[in-house]
């Protein structure tokens, strides 16, 4: 247990400004929060460009320290292909619950 508070304390330094404390990106804790929430609830990840990504099941992104990968299912065709998709956290504005409506930034 104390390794894994030593490595979020040491993720946190690389997303944070140490000397304003501004956040530079979506930390890798948040979107985990998110991802083994329990019961999970499926959410949605808006980003800086204007694209989002539903996550109706926790198997369908994994989490890495810098970049998130997410399943996207085939857009309009069911029998259409399959994709995965590396998004940066830098680029994360939101993560929202899908019942819920996106925010722009201000």
């Amino acid at each position: 247990m104390a390794a894994t508070v030593l490595k979020f304390k040491f993720v946190e330094a690389l997303v944070t400004n140490l000397e304003t404390g501004e956040l530079l990106m979506m930390p890798p804790r948040e979107v985990m929060e998110h991802v083994f929430a329990e019961p999970f609830q499926p959410f949605r990840i808006h980003t800086a460009s204007g694209r989002n990504f539903e996550v109706r099941h926790p198997e369908f992104v994994q989490v890495g320290r810098n970049i998130l990968t997410v399943f996207a299912p085939p857009e309009g065709d069911p029998n259409g292909p399959q994709r995965w998709e590396k998004v940066s956290l830098v680029l994360i504005e939101s993560i929202a619950p899908l019942g819920a409506s996106v925010s722009s930034g201000s």
